[in-house]
């Protein structure tokens, strides 16, 4: 179903020819209506009689409808009473593109013609229209002899292209959602504005829109996913390809190498970061957990080829006094730590574990309790700001300045908080 709106304001002609030219299915009509001193450009819509003319001279046609030769069911008037107040005037059309939609209208079938009205009804069509992301202007123009209106008999109906406005607004809404990590809602955005937009636009979109696809596969940890997107970038993107191309890195039986796991700490480190700074606390100690519990699992591995789900019965200490006759044993974090202690006092992470020991316990008494461990307990900002300053969060910061320099990893990726689109 077509629906064409319109604002009207004191000349008829150039709403006949937009009327004729839409042959919409239904036609709103946005009209002042008659004030104190001013009449309104309802009585164009609805008068009796002679009420349309040359501008200074008697009527001499009957009104809008009658001339474009439309049935009373084929129109309907949305009023304003002040013409001036753009904020009546926007709320007016939105009303009226509301009703459009839910008469079963889709978008792309409602022509807003701002051709008529006063300079504040034009403009709260226009930005009615593009919030709600019309694709289609209409607007009368012509021959001008004039700054005042286009000569009768020379009008002629144009649509105007909205893809500058639409990106814009989108570059400008994803940027604000970029500033919170929400990539996929940015993504989202930007894909809207480009079904809306010409081909040209749409190119100068994609490559944005592809990059917070990628970074939103990034922050779930599917890295395998980001990296693939990335590598056919052309832009700045390129410039994380390093990294994730370490997270990417497989041993001979497809597992993740040494070095990817070491990159994964890191990862899951700057992770934690992004959730807290959401205000998702539980989610980010929850991170900070995992990659204490990594960074032990990589070293074992390492330096012993020990798998802590899988740990020889003979390499566990006897004091430890967990002997029950199986031939392996699968070892928490605290245990893990304490094992590579045991077996490697003199390596450079065990003796960082000796000296956070204590720090580290205190602040998983607290991670137990939360929700998402064995508790009921939500975890507060206050709770992650000792993890991050004196607990597991700083423990692991301390790990990562080791990584940096002993495995050389790459340098670590800045997360995009703004979109470098150039129109």
């Amino acid at each position: 179903m077509k629906h064409l709106i319109l604002t009207i304001g004191g000349s008829h002609v150039p709403i006949v020819d937009s009327i004729k030219k839409h042959n919409a299915d239904m036609n709103y009509f946005i009209c002042s209506v008659d004030g104190p001193v001013v009449k309104g450009s309802r009585r164009l819509i609805d008068g009796k009689g002679l009420v349309c003319g040359e501008p200074g001279k008697e009527p001499s046609l009957p009104n809008i409808p009658t001339q474009a030769e439309l049935p009373e069911d084929k129109y309907r008037i949305f009023d304003i009473k002040n013409p001036d107040s753009l904020d009546e005037c926007y709320k007016v059309c939105c009303e009226a593109i509301q009703q459009a939609l839910d008469e079963g209208s889709n978008p792309e079938y409602i022509i807003p013609d701002y051709t008529g009205g006063t300079k504040s009804m034009s403009a709260g069509l226009v930005l009615a229209a593009t919030d709600y992301q019309l694709p289609k202007f209409s607007f009368v123009t012509g021959l001008r002899k004039n700054l005042v209106r286009v000569q009768n008999g020379t009008g002629t109906v144009s649509h105007q292209d909205q893809s500058y406005i639409f990106c814009r607004r989108a570059v400008d809404e994803a940027n604000k959602l970029l500033e919170r990590y929400e990539y996929r809602a940015a993504a989202d955005v930007i894909e809207k504005a480009m079904d809306e937009s010409s081909a040209n636009y749409r190119t100068i979109m994609t490559e944005n829109r592809c990059l917070c696809l990628a970074m939103d596969h990034w922050d779930r940890f599917r890295y395998e996913e980001a990296a693939k997107i990335i590598k056919d970038l052309d832009s700045y993107a390129k410039d994380y390809m390093p990294e994730l191309s370490a997270l990417c890195k497989v041993d001979e039986d497809g597992n993740p190498a040494l070095k990817a796991c070491y990159a994964m700490i890191r990862d899951l480190y700057h992770n934690a970061k992004r959730r807290a700074e959401q205000g998702k606390y539980d989610d980010a100690i929850s991170r900070l957990y995992r990659a204490t519990e990594l960074m032990v699992q990589a070293r074992l591995r390492e330096l012993r080829n020990i798998q802590t789900s899988k740990v020889p019965a003979e390499l566990i200490p006897k004091e430890w006094n967990i002997a029950t006759g199986e031939n392996t044993f699968e070892l928490g974090l605290q245990r893990s730590w304490d094992l590579l202690a045991h077996l490697e006092p003199n390596d450079i992470f065990s003796k960082l574990y000796k000296e956070w020991r204590s720090k580290i316990l205190d602040n998983l008494q607290v991670r137990n309790f939360s929700l998402l461990a064995h508790g009921f307990q939500p975890l507060t900002e206050e709770s992650y700001k000792i993890c991050i300053e004196k607990g597991l969060g700083a423990f692991i910061g301390e790990g990562i300045k080791i990584l940096d320099s002993e495995k050389k990893l790459p340098p670590a990726s800045e997360w995009p908080k703004r979109l470098e689109i150039e129109f």
